[in-house]
């Protein structure tokens, strides 16, 4: 079976691989710190930041530039539905399975797949990765998005 692309160009911030029947989002490319956000109109974002002087001028500088940031990287990506968990893997406790070191963030995520946007931010102050998960509803389902066998 041909494997899908995972991203359109080359993969710099995130990609897809297969876990079970399902899939991983994984967010690759340098160490950030990494938040899930809601906005107030139910769109979902992944927030990976190097450096910001405060999460208030973070978000700030996020809800000034968000809509207009050119998309840099893309990948399609299959949710079940329900939790998400948003972990780094060097966190894993290797000797002990379900055990962390840092617990990792949960969030929820209705059933779908949903189209992963990625852009890159910064300003003198901050600099910011942005990972829009937009829900895909009413487009085909192509063999080429099913989860890998």
């Amino acid at each position: 079976m041909a494997q899908r692309p995972t991203t359109t160009g080359p993969a710099r911030w995130l990609g897809v691989i297969p876990v079970g029947k399902g899939e991983a989002l994984v967010l690759t490319g340098d160490d950030t710190a990494a938040a899930y956000y809601r906005t107030r109109q139910g769109q979902h974002f992944l927030l990976r930041w190097l450096c910001a002087p405060s999460e208030t001028e973070l978000l700030d500088h996020f809800h000034d530039v968000w809509k207009e940031l050119p998309i840099e990287e893309e990948t399609v990506f299959r949710h079940p539905g329900g939790k998400v968990l948003l972990m780094d893997s060097v966190d894993v406790g290797s000797d002990a399975p379900g055990r962390w070191l840092v617990q990792p963030s949960e969030f929820v995520l209705p059933r779908g797949r949903y189209r992963v946007l990625t852009s890159h931010t910064e300003s003198e102050e901050i600099d910011l990765i942005v990972h829009q998960l937009r829900a895909m509803r009413g487009e085909p389902d192509t063999a080429a998005d099913r989860p890998h066998d």
